[in-house]
């Protein structure tokens, strides 16, 4: 099975797109196994903590608009039951 099927397989996504960088450059051939080795596990290295850092900056966002949508609803919440509270005949509650 092809090297590039291997680490596709494995999911090794940052070695994948090195080895491909390599071999179109046909720079694998200069190298030594140690120096191609090297090159190919900080590529994933970096492919990893690149992933890592968008992940917990999505949710990070995400728990942001939550927190803004939660103190939102609260806020209504909170003038419904004070509208209610002091005038219990007169209330809407159309506008929640």
């Amino acid at each position: 099975m092809p090297i590039e099927n291997q680490l596709r397989e494995l999911r090794l996504h940052g070695m994948q797109r090195s080895w491909d960088a390599l071999t179109q450059t046909r720079r694998h051939l200069e190298l030594s196994a140690t120096d191609t080795l090297e090159l190919l596990l900080q590529a994933e290295l970096e492919e990893r903590r690149s992933r890592r850092y968008d992940r917990l900056a999505q949710n990070a966002r995400f728990w942001k608009f939550h927190s803004i949508l939660t103190h939102l609803f609260h806020s209504k919440l909170t003038q419904v039951f004070h509208s209610i509270l002091t005038h219990p005949f007169q209330s809407k509650l159309t506008n929640f």
